[in-house]
């Protein structure tokens, strides 16, 4: 539900709040995460002990939900979509040319605060969901044909790796893309960057 309030932050009530969480998570929720977690989902990629008839999956293979990222983002998002589109853009964000206005934080401190945290909480969270799909020794072969054994460390280290990278390389990119367009530093395109690495 913390998707969907990002979205509508302080433009709806604390009951209008409460209404749409309960309707998610007690009606929304159950029925997607049943689709793709249950083994007799019709997006689920498990399949049954023994039961070789993928005919009911999606496309015959089902889909990978990787540490729940589709199902509670693509739900919190849609959801979030369907809020916004719902009470309009926020009183003050445009201008009558239909201009964005800049709406400055509050406190850079506070949000480089928060971005860390997030950054942290994802260095545990990543590697710590690729332990589920790597259980076992598995073999890959290299461009050059050598098969290797890649074992279950060696998948938790790449998502760590991964997280690192792509969260580093988000902020960078971001600031840098700032840099050149505006002439200047901006925290904020940084950290929004380095999130959307992540």
């Amino acid at each position: 539900c913390t998707i969907v309030s990002g979205c509508v932050c302080e433009r709806i009530s604390f009951y209008a709040y409460l209404g749409y969480a309960f309707l998610l998570t007690a009606f929304v929720y159950p029925v997607v995460s049943h689709w793709v977690w249950d083994s007799n989902g019709w997006l689920t990629a498990a399949a049954l002990s023994g039961d070789d008839d993928s005919s009911f999956r999606l496309f015959g293979q089902g889909a990978i939900d990787f540490a729940g990222c589709s199902v509670v983002h693509m739900v919190g998002g849609f959801a979030g979509v369907c809020g916004c589109a719902i009470i309009g853009p926020r009183h003050g964000r445009f201008d009558p040319n239909g201009e964005p206005i800049p709406m400055p934080g509050h406190s850079a401190t506070l949000t480089a605060l928060g971005a860390f945290l997030l950054w942290f909480g994802w260095l545990g969270f990543n590697p710590g969901s690729s332990l589920a799909v790597a259980v076992e020794i598995s073999t890959t072969t290299l461009s050059n044909g050598e098969v290797i054994a890649v074992s279950p460390e060696l998948a938790t280290q790449r998502a760590a790796l991964n997280t690192l990278m792509g969260a580093a390389s988000g902020g960078l990119s971001a600031l840098l893309a700032v840099r050149i367009r505006d002439r200047m530093n901006d925290l904020n395109a940084c950290l929004n960057g380095m999130l959307a690495g992540l």
